[in-house]
Parts: C-alpha cells; structure tokens; sequence
C-alpha cells in the first residue's frame, strides 16, 4: 500500500514543533503578496494537507490537525484530508480550545496585519503565545516545490486602460501630500500592475506579476521587477531581492510617514518597520477606489467584451440543449464552455475555475466538479454554470441555472417559483434608481425581498466588485448585508442572487453590471443606476409569468431585444435557431 504523503508530511513538520518547542503552527491559504489564487510554490496548505480549496486555514497541532474553512467547501475538505473540519466558525472554535502559554508560529510573510491582529486578539485573550517564523518550515520540506513564477511581464496599453501611468502616479502623488505621507509602500501586485499598466501570468485565474513598489511624494518611484522578466520595460527597474533591503531602509529616516494598507500588506513588512520605529500610516491603498472606478475607456471594452462572452455562453447553452440528458457530466460540459471561450482571439485565460454544478450538486454554493465526484446532467434536474474569462479587454463573470428537460418532463411549479423569485430579486437591482454614495448593503436588501416574503434566502453576497482584466474579486465595491462601501459611478459589481435547496438543487443568475448616472430628476436629485454588461438569456423555461410585475416584463422584453440585436448576427443558422427560441417564448408573456 502507498504511503499518504500528507500524513508523512505532517508527521515531519510535527518532529520540526517539537524540536522548536512549539505547541503549532498556523498554516493558511495564502502567499507573500495576499492573493486570492496563488502560484504552485505557495500551494502550501494543499501540499502540507491535501485540501485545494480557494480559502481555508490549518491549524496543525502535536496531535491533531484543524482545518478551518466554509461552507463552500464542506463536502471537498471531507473528501481531501483528515483533519478536522471547522466550518465558519473559527473564532468560536480558538476561544473554546486554544490552550494557555502554548505557543503557535506563523510566517509572518502568509498573514496581512489586519488577519494576524485578528489572530492576536484570540491569542490574547486565551494566553497564548504567537512567534514569528522565517523561512516556512514547511519549504524545507517541500524537496520538489516548484520555483517562483517568472512569466513574462507586459504592457498593458494606454488604448485598453484608458489612463497612462504617469496620470495614475500623479493622482496617487497628490493623494500622498494631503495625508502629509513621504512614500506609499505598495505589497498588492492588483495596484502595482494597475498603476504601472502591467500584466503577466504568475498567477492562475489573475493576469497580474507578481510585483511591488514604492512611490514616493516627490515623483519618484521604486519598481521591483527583476529586468530578465521584462527587458524593454519603460521603468527603471529594482531588482525583486532588493525589496526587503530597500523597505528596512525606509525607516532610516525618521522623519518620513510611510502609507501602508492593513489588509493587504504582510504582517511581516509592517513589523520590520514597526520594530525600527518607522513612522506607519494605516489606511487603505489609495488605487483601490480609483481602480474601482473603471475609466471610459475600460468599460467599453467591458461591453466589447461581453457581447464575446455571451457570443460564447449561447453558443454553449445551444450546443448543451441538443445534448441528450445524462450523456454529458460536469467536467466535461465545464471544459465545452472554457473551449469556446478559448476559440476568441483576445481570451487569455477564465477568471476563476468554472462551477458546473449538476442536480444537487448546485446546492453547494462553491462546488468543483473532480474526476471522482462529477455526475451526468440528469433529465429533470438543474444545472448551474458560473465562469467567466479575462479578454484583452475585460472581464466577465455570468451564472446561468438551466433546465435539464426531454420531450416529457418539464420543470415543476416549485422549481418555476424557486427560480422566479431569485429572478425578481436580480431583476429588482437591475432596475434599481439610487443617490450617489448608496452602500452596498441598502441595495443588498433588494435582492432578497422576494425570498424573504417566503421565507428563503441565500447565505453570501449579492454582487462583488469585477477588476479590468486584474482580479474577478475586487475589493472594496461589494453587495452584502455588511458592505459600507458607497457606489461611484464606473464600478462593475457582479448581481447574483440565489436559493440552494440541499440535496436537490442551486439557482444562482448572474449579471455583471456597471453604475452609470442618470439625469436629474425635477426635484434636482443626482441619481445612479446599473447597466447589464452580460448578454446572456436567461432560461425562459423556468419563468413562472404569473409572479412578474408589469415593470419586470417590460425589463425583460428590452433585455432581451438588446442580446438579439449584438449577438444574434455573430450566430450559426441553429445557434440562432435555439435563440429564437428563447426570445420568442420570452414576449410570449412580455
């Protein structure tokens, strides 16, 4: 019989606490700069433990094991290791079990100041000790691991960003002299190649290098790319191991204020310069709201590139109904829809791994389908979808719940109404009028008010904010209960309501969406509304018309004559057969 390689793995990094006279050690799901999606090298929870999942935390003790993570990932964790699994409650677990004067290490490289100072707290209060240790224990026992990604580094143009570099450094300079800053010390490579007009392949799913910068108040920059990566860059380059010399070398000024973002920055950077007694300014990265707010030029190439995207996406929903029911699994309807995409010429690679989840399967929010657990799409059941690509251009992210039917079954009335009422909600923000400077938690309420009427609801987010061929998660715009955030004119949110009935089925719809100003009203009131970048039917088969209101129908009518007019002409003869289709059964009852 073959060893397990993670319980030898474990069992060698136990040997390491003991010899260091540790009682654990943390071990997240993260990398020296905080991505979302991480290279290979920084695979080290999957590598130590088994669990690839996008978010989670292992606690690895003399004894035992805990993995922390949600539910998203409740059945895959189960399946990929044998620690123990902690879902969404990982404060209460540490408060009822971290032992006093035990001592917990951590690579301060994996942990930003606002995860460690959360970390802290518990510790505190439960008189447990955090050490600090470099280099990870868990390299040294990586004999194979693979190197730091070197992929080449390009421009991203003027012509697609819609603003140079040296019009984004100047708003970032002036920035710095109002809070009186010296420099900015940027760790996030999403701001980096944002404000440089860079972008690479370091990481999957996020065409970002992985980079950093200093800025400074007086014009000047300090850029650390190493040349080899990007030899006719227009940049004064840094070698990237200069970077911790030149950050110690920060502090030797005293008189120097220093900009650091608590939630991306490595616990690491912010105590070398803590314990030389720098001068730190805590505050978020002055690109984000910037960043966030997408330039003329970005969002038509996010239009440009939907109307690709949803070329593709129909192409896929005709190609999936003249498949017979059971004859096509989640793997293989995942890599149908990734294939399309990949025939467009200014594809670069999808923004996140495809959910293509079958029956209830969909009712896990997050799934992944892999070669042991993927099922055919069953006659009778739903199908969800969620993917998205980054294009030259833009990017998209759309979720689709189909039918699977046959020439005898139909969809029951309980899942029409299910449907329907996730349907109303996206419709209702869609058609959302808002005062500038509405958070995303006043509009959040929306989405849910049909569902709460019956009771239902879904458990994440509405809508999170879409980078510019940078990350499909940008922070800080977002839809929640709990986002404070103000909506600005420019932003692309994702609106994507949902219902999950365990053990049978998820809906989920999807649109990306910008926020656009609207005239004045008579009163003189400044007024906001979203726009829809995806053009994408929705599945006309599970619309209860019975439920919709007069304003809906109208929505959906004209909805639907703007997909036909942009996509429609792109479409093969039975491509657009099968669009017909929907369109029609559609103004049947709008």
């Amino acid at each position: 019989m073959t060893a397990n390689p993670h319980k030898t793995r474990l069992t060698q990094l136990r040997s390491w606490l003991q010899a260091q006279a540790l009682d654990g050690f943390i071990v997240p799901h993260s990398d020296d700069y905080q991505n979302e999606f991480l290279p290979a090298c920084s695979e080290r929870l999957a590598f130590l433990t088994g669990f690839t999942g996008s978010a989670g935390c292992a606690l690895i003790f003399a004894k035992r094991a805990v993995l922390f993570t949600d539910s998203r990932y409740t059945l895959q964790a189960q399946q990929q290791t044998q620690a123990t699994l902690i879902v969404n409650e990982r404060e209460a677990w540490l408060q009822a079990n971290l032992s006093s004067k035990s001592v917990l290490g951590y690579d301060p490289w994996l942990h930003s100041v606002n995860e460690l100072e959360s970390w802290q707290k518990i510790a505190a209060q439960r008189g447990t000790q955090l050490k600090a240790i470099t280099p990870n224990p868990i390299d040294k026992l990586w004999t194979e691991r693979p190197p730091p990604p070197q992929t080449h580094v390009w421009d991203y143009p003027d012509s697609l960003s819609g603003a140079s570099t040296q019009d984004k450094l100047e708003g970032v300079i002036a920035t710095l002299k109002q809070h009186s800053c010296t420099a900015l010390v940027l760790t996030s490579p999403l701001s980096v190649c944002w404000l440089f007009n860079l972008r690479a392949d370091d990481i999957p799913h996020t065409p970002v290098c992985l980079a950093r910068a200093v800025i400074y108040a007086n014009g000047s920059y300090s850029l650390f790319i190493n040349e080899a990566r990007y030899p006719d860059s227009p940049y004064n380059l840094t070698p990237e191991d200069a970077w911790e010399e030149s950050v110690a070398r920060l502090a030797t000024d005293k008189k120097a204020r220093l900009w650091l973002d608590a939630r991306s920055c490595p616990s690491a950077v912010y105590e070398t310069l803590r314990h030389k007694q720098a001068n730190i300014y805590l505050a978020p990265d002055p690109c984000l709201h910037t960043k966030a707010c997408k330039t003329n030029v970005e969002i038509s190439g996010a239009r440009n590139a939907h109307v690709r995207d949803g070329y593709a996406l129909i192409r896929f929903l005709a190609w999936l109904d003249q498949q017979p029911p059971d004859s096509v699994d989640e793997l293989e309807a995942g890599a149908m829809l990734t294939s399309l995409r990949q025939r467009d010429k200014l594809f670069l690679q999808n923004s996140f791994p495809p959910i293509s989840a079958a029956a209830q399967h969909g009712a896990i929010v997050h799934y992944q389908a892999t070669a042991t657990s993927t099922i055919p799409l069953q006659a009778g059941s739903l199908y969800l979808i969620d993917s998205g690509g980054h294009y030259r251009d833009g990017t998209t992210d759309v979720t689709r719940t189909v039918f699977i039917g046959s020439s005898t079954q139909k969809p029951t009335a309980t899942m029409k109404r299910h449907y329907t009422l996730v349907l109303k909600g996206h419709l209702a923000l869609m058609q959302a009028r808002f005062p500038a400077g509405t958070s995303g938690a006043q509009l959040d309420a929306l989405a849910r008010q049909h569902l709460l009427r019956e009771g239902l609801n879904y458990g994440h987010g509405t809508g999170h904010g879409v980078g510019s061929v940078l990350s499909v998660h940008e922070h800080p715009p977002s839809l929640a209960p709990k986002s404070t955030t103000p909506l600005h004119e420019g932003m692309i949110l994702s609106n994507e309501p949902g219902y999950y009935k365990e053990g049978h089925y998820g809906i989920r719809i999807e649109n990306l969406m910008v926020v656009r100003p609207q005239q004045k009203t008579t009163d003189g009131l400044s007024l906001h509304c979203f726009e829809s970048l995806t053009l994408v039917p929705y599945d006309s088969t599970l619309i209860d018309p019975a439920l919709l209101s007069e304003d809906e129908r109208a929505y959906l009518k004209q909805y639907y004559q703007r997909i036909d007019e942009q996509i429609s002409p792109l479409l093969t003869s039975t491509e657009r057969s099968w669009l017909e289709g929907q369109l029609s059964l559609v103004a049947s009852f709008c």
